[in-house]
């Protein structure tokens, strides 16, 4: 887990795909629109940045192509959020360490969610066998 100490307690990274709507993207992250970007400390969220989704550009690229400029783009990133799974979501748990997560809705009320739940989320990927988290529909 790539983790930074502040004064506080450990901050996890946590990048969002967004559809151009700005809910979460129902695509694979690799096509969402946007990215959000966004640290996760004690409890609470702080969005950070959102700007155009970089694997936008590797149009055509698939795989271990596409994976090499994933990890590049989110080397400082622990978990990676898209509203459907795919193959390099699993690529990125089982080879980059990542944590990836499928979920619907306002990311924002997911940062929520996921604040409250870090613990939960930490046991859950704690296990090798868990791949990719599927994340509760907004209001349950």
């Amino acid at each position: 887990m790539q983790e930074s100490h502040g004064k506080a307690g450990p901050v996890l990274r946590v990048a969002l795909g967004l559809s151009p709507t700005g809910e979460i993207s129902p695509t694979h992250f690799g096509d969402s629109h946007q990215v959000l970007l966004a640290e996760i400390r004690d409890g609470t969220y702080q969005v950070l940045e959102r700007s155009p989704n970089p694997m936008k550009a590797l149009e055509g690229a698939h795989g271990e192509a596409k994976l090499g400029k994933a990890s590049d783009f989110l080397r400082d990133v622990q978990i990676v959020v898209s509203g459907r799974k795919s193959p390099n979501f699993v690529r990125l748990r089982e080879k980059k360490g990542k944590w990836p997560v499928v979920a619907q809705g306002d990311p924002e009320r997911f940062l929520e969610w996921l604040a409250a739940h870090m613990r939960e989320l930490e046991e859950w990927f704690s296990s090798p066998e868990n791949r990719i988290y599927q994340a509760p529909e907004p209001g349950d």
